[in-house]
């Protein structure tokens, strides 16, 4: 799983002197300051707190850095104040996302309190904390090393391991913090965004292993299932899984009868050579020359802003796959993948309950949707008929109108 995109700036350790009060101790990287003394004495209030917010997680954003610290007191007679305050902190850029080192900033803390209260590696450093000075131990790696490997490792890999002494060892491992997933419902499309040779199958259950082949960016969720042979609400809960750890999308069912509109993102693809290469490689045919960029461009202007063209109607106008080589199933789905274009939806609205028979009567159970929360997708899908069947109904009753968003 990759690390973190997000970068440490900096990390310093602080504690309380019983002679100068809160100080930044160590600092990294050395001659870094990217919190001098001056800015810390502002804050210190925050970073060395009362004893009421030890253990917790406190992010304090000031002089253009994010600041996330985790205080901890350690009480114990041997300490000058019957007491040992101390805090870790990691510095980012101030509109950093640092869920993902809440866990690592406070699994860290809990090593260097096992540590001090073991064998006493922080207080060691200073004459002023401990009475009497504590009884010499050979360690590993000081605490300043500890820290620069800290940073540059979860910079690097997202993890690191770091020997203190012949019992312990500092292991460090960022582990991302995706958002909820939205609810998978009968109607949505599941695409991987990884190649399902990268699958393990020592990674997934047995029922994983058994729809991950079913699923090609163009059958819905319920016809995996069928395909699989697996219950549907099985197959969207592991779906919803998948989802969650970003191994898949999930895009709208493809129809010849689908609008689309291209979004701002379409910059993208006009300006990014690495965009443009991996579009010509997606939407060429089997055994076919690559098509031309001016192609690809040309198709997906043909979605602009109020033309309201069908996939249908592009083809018709422009042959994509006689003319130019292009599979257009393969083209509006690299499209829809990355942002490019967006589905215009079809939602059925009925404006009166005179015209026809009610919702009850043989032949008419797509009226209960038509409530203009319902797209096409969802109704056929839910109702097991076509696109062209709905249309028909749809048209024949004049107290529905079509809502496009």
């Amino acid at each position: 799983m990759p690390h973190s995109q997000v970068k440490i700036q900096s990390i310093f350790f602080c504690w309380f002197d019983e002679r100068k009060g809160p100080q930044i101790f160590i600092q990294v990287p050395e001659g870094s300051e990217c919190v001098n003394d001056a800015a810390f004495h502002s804050i210190q209030n925050y970073l060395i707190p009362r004893e009421e917010l030890q253990q917790k997680l406190i992010t304090v954003k000031a002089f253009g850095h994010k600041i996330l610290g985790c205080p901890v007191h350690i009480k114990n007679s041997n300490y000058s104040r019957n007491a040992f305050i101390f805090n870790v902190c990691f510095v980012f850029k101030p509109n950093a996302n640092t869920k993902c080192y809440e866990r690592v900033l406070k699994k860290l803390v809990q090593y260097f309190t096992v540590l001090e209260m073991e064998s006493n590696y922080l207080s060691r450093l200073s004459p002023n904390i401990y009475e009497e000075p504590p009884a010499e131990k050979k360690f590993f790696t000081s605490l300043r090393e500890v820290l620069s490997q800290v940073m540059e490792r979860l910079n690097s890999t997202g993890c690191c391991a770091i020997p203190i002494d012949e019992a312990n060892t500092i292991h460090l491992k960022l582990v991302p913090i995706y958002d909820t997933p939205l609810h998978i419902v009968d109607h949505d499309v599941p695409i991987l965004t990884v190649k399902l040779s990268e699958f393990h199958s020592l990674q997934w259950d047995l029922t994983t292993q058994q729809v991950l082949p079913h699923i090609d960016g163009f059958k819905h969720v319920a016809l995996v299932a069928a395909e699989a042979g697996k219950d549907v609400q099985l197959v969207k809960t592991l779906l919803e899984n998948l989802l969650y750890f970003q191994l898949i999308k999930i895009i709208p069912i493809f129809q010849y009868s689908n609008v689309y509109m291209i979004t701002a993102d379409i910059q993208r693809l006009y300006k990014s050579k690495d965009l443009q290469a991996k579009a010509l490689q997606a939407v060429k045919l089997p055994n076919k020359p690559e098509p031309t960029f001016d192609d690809v461009l040309k198709i997906y202007s043909c979605f602009t802003h109020g033309t309201m063209m069908t996939v249908k109607n592009v083809c018709l106008r422009l042959c994509p796959q006689t003319e130019m080589r292009i599979d257009v199933k393969k083209l509006i789905q690299f499209g829809v993948v990355n942002g490019l274009l967006r589905r215009i939806h079809k939602y059925p609205v009925r404006t009166s309950d005179t015209y026809y028979a009610p919702e009850t009567a043989v032949g008419t159970p797509y009226l209960r949707y038509c409530d203009g929360l319902n797209s096409y997708d969802e109704i056929c899908c839910a109702l097991g008929i076509t696109y062209e069947e709905l249309d028909k109904n749809i048209e024949e009753n004049p107290t529905i109108h079509i809502c496009w968003k």
